[in-house]
């Protein structure tokens, strides 16, 4: 969804969208219901005709004797009924409501589709916005670490001049050159606190409009908790998490390493 071509992947996002949705297979079925109701309507504007046969038989009155059925005392009768195919005002009424119905749920079919299609085509577009902002908030986070570093660097380097003994007014305006250098630091540290909490709010949005995405696909399971099972980021176990390399400092001891060493030769 992020890394193929977007017509792709909009393409894609939409045939699982319109397979899977549930009120779209309402709308579907809601459709096929109107459309059977037709079928009963016409039907009931043709001609009726029945017919109809009674059989009586009773027994011998004042007569122990229940089971003598049959001979003169019986009757038959056979009825013939219809009904020609001359007025039917109210059946057309119906048969013309029933038509109206199924346009009226046609039309309700096509404009799910066009909102599920709406709805899957901005998350698509709105999470590979996102994806980018996340990759680009990322470098920020690494100029502020950049910045942090040589902030400190410039801080901690020997004044010009070695030792010797300076003027009282050369040891001001260093004192006030340490201070602006100070500031320097302060403030580039900062705006790296503030682009860390950047990328994580990014980040954050990035996984709502992921979950709202999958949603709208209708591939959002839940487990039993209703938490969602997301079969796609694993979580790592142990073992595959890295290990830092402590590196050895001026005296032997380890410390924490700079951040400009963390990464690849080609992004220094």
């Amino acid at each position: 969804m992020l890394a193929d071509d977007l017509d792709k992947a909009l393409t894609v996002a939409a045939q699982a969208a319109l397979a899977n949705r549930l009120e779209l297979m309402t709308a579907r079925a809601q459709m096929v219901d109107a459309w059977r109701r037709i079928a009963v309507q016409a039907n009931s504007l043709l001609g009726v005709a029945s017919v109809g046969y009674n059989l009586s038989t009773p027994s011998t009155p004042n007569a122990n004797e229940p089971f003598a059925l049959g001979g003169t005392r019986s009757t038959h009768q056979l009825v013939l009924s219809g009904e020609l195919p001359l007025v039917r005002r109210a059946e057309r009424n119906n048969y013309r409501t029933a038509l109206i119905a199924y346009q009226r749920g046609r039309r309700n079919l096509q404009a799910t589709e066009d909102f599920i299609l709406a709805d899957v085509r901005n998350d698509l577009r709105n999470l590979r916005v996102l994806a980018e902002n996340f990759r680009i908030q990322k470098r920020a986070v690494e100029v502020a670490y950049d910045q942090v570093e040589n902030s400190l660097d410039v801080l901690q380097s020997p004044p010009e001049g070695g030792g010797a003994l300076r003027p009282a007014g050369q040891g001001a305006a260093n004192a006030g050159n340490a201070a602006a250098l100070t500031n320097q630091l302060l403030s580039a540290q900062n705006s790296l606190v503030q682009a860390q909490n950047q990328v994580y709010t990014v980040w954050v949005n990035y996984l709502v409009a992921r979950m709202t995405f999958y949603r709208d696909i209708e591939r959002l399971p839940l487990d039993l908790r209703g938490v969602w099972i997301d079969e796609s980021c694993p979580s790592p176990t142990l073992e595959e998490l890295p290990t830092p390399t402590p590196v050895a400092g001026p005296g032997g001891a380890p410390e924490p390493e700079r951040f400009a060493d963390q990464r690849a030769p080609g992004d220094r």
